[in-house]
């Protein structure tokens, strides 16, 4: 009887134990979450403004230039490092307690991936027998606009700050760009039209280039390939 007591507390003990093992478990993963989280969106946030310093041309000068890329260098060094082999969190900026370290990467589980934007075009549209080949040369033309400015983004990651962004950028543009060839440096197009007060793309030019996409992501969406239409109103 006595030995069946015994029995009994050790079991309970053990899945105590275990319990806090999995909630130790838990608040590492947490915390390894919430850093890379926070350090992916510091990494973001500093691409964003040396993009759009440069495309309108307010860098100030070289050392801040110097600077901002420093600090991309550096969050981009501390995400590669909490990747492959476990973050330090304990010495890291905003760090946790130490008792809450991660000790090992954890395991991710496995997201399929985002087709990038060309070829989602080659699977929403130009595959599609029947577009026109004028809708389909147009949307192609402003297809290669956007990969021009922001590179050959994977479709989950042009949001609607990311269309605002370009949205910018073709009101900057000179009337003269859309009637030359689109390998012209853009923001050398930018600096020249604020130079010498160019006339930029109408209104009606910059909704035509959206429609384009607009219409581009409803069949990305329809096909779930996207899943919002940040081109949409």
């Amino acid at each position: 009887m006595i030995t069946s007591k015994k029995t009994t507390k050790q079991l309970k003990l053990e899945r105590y134990r275990a319990s806090m093992t999995r909630y130790e478990d838990l608040l590492k993963t947490r915390a390894f979450i919430t850093y890379s989280s926070e350090a992916l969106e510091r990494l973001n946030q500093n691409m964003i403004k040396l993009r759009k310093d440069m495309i309108t041309g307010t860098m100030q000068d070289k050392a801040s230039l110097a600077r901002q890329i420093e600090e991309i260098d550096r969050l981009h060094a501390t995400l590669v490092k909490l990747f492959q082999t476990g973050p330090a969190l304990s010495q890291a900026p905003g760090a946790v307690p130490p008792s809450h370290q991660l000790a090992s990467p954890t395991p991710t589980p496995v997201i399929p991936t985002s087709p990038r934007l060309t070829k989602a075009l080659n699977l929403g549209l130009l595959a599609d027998s029947q577009k026109s080949e004028a809708t389909k040369k147009e949307t192609a033309r402003t297809v290669a606009l956007f990969v021009q400015t922001f590179g050959d983004k994977p479709v989950k990651e042009i949001t609607g700050r990311v269309a605002g962004e370009f949205r910018d950028l073709l009101f900057s543009l000179p009337t003269s760009y859309a009637k030359g060839k689109q390998e012209r440096n853009l923001n050398a197009e930018v600096e020249q039209a604020q130079e010498f007060d160019l006339p930029i793309l109408s209104g009606k030019s910059v909704k035509n280039h959206f429609m384009r996409l607009s219409a581009l992501w409803n069949q990305l969406i329809r096909r779930e390939i996207a899943e919002k239409n940040p081109w949409s109103n």
